[in-house]
């Protein structure tokens, strides 16, 4: 952070020297004597040289914070929450890739914890793919903790009892 500072304050430091010595420069030779133009013209040109340096550096941070500004104006929506999808999930559930289906449904729970779809997802991964019925009940009991619903915790009963029961039917 130290060093962040330490930049930005040179940069307004050569900026503002570089101001100033054009400025006087440019004063000399318009209203007082031009008797050096030589060392004047090298004045000049090292103001010259010390305003590109900076404005090549701080060119980039400047349209990007314009740029930011403009783009609210044509998607004022944009966060850094994803919208959310199923897609992945469901192919890699669909091809029998439980870790990798598992994670896509994990992604959507943390970003949006009030998809039901996304919990029932999970339940179903695990006991299908994992065949690990303590974790899923974990995953089902923390899935209740989170919706308040009566019509949510309902469907999301019914869904695990469909699915405790695929599995009994499976071990027979």
């Amino acid at each position: 952070m130290n060093r962040l500072y330490f930049r930005w304050g040179l940069l307004v430091a050569s900026a503002v020297l570089a101001i100033l010595l054009g400025g006087y420069c440019l004063w000399r030779v318009f209203f007082g004597e031009s008797l050096f133009i030589v060392e004047q013209a090298i004045w000049l040109l090292l103001a010259a040289a010390m305003l590109i340096i900076v404005a090549i550096t701080v060119a980039f941070p400047i349209a990007e914070a314009i740029g930011t500004w403009v783009s609210r104006f044509y998607m004022p929506a944009a966060s850094g929450i994803p919208p959310v999808s199923y897609i992945l999930a469901g192919r890699y559930e669909f091809e029998r890739q439980w870790e990798k289906s598992l994670n896509e449904y994990q992604k959507i729970i943390r970003y949006h914890p009030k998809e039901l779809p996304a919990h029932l997802g999970r339940m179903r991964v695990i006991l299908r793919g994992f065949e690990d019925a303590k974790l899923a009940e974990s995953y089902f009991r923390k899935s209740q903790k989170q919706f308040q619903e009566q019509e949510s915790c309902d469907t999301l009963s019914k869904e695990w009892d469909k699915l405790c029961a695929e599995r009994q039917a499976r071990e027979i």
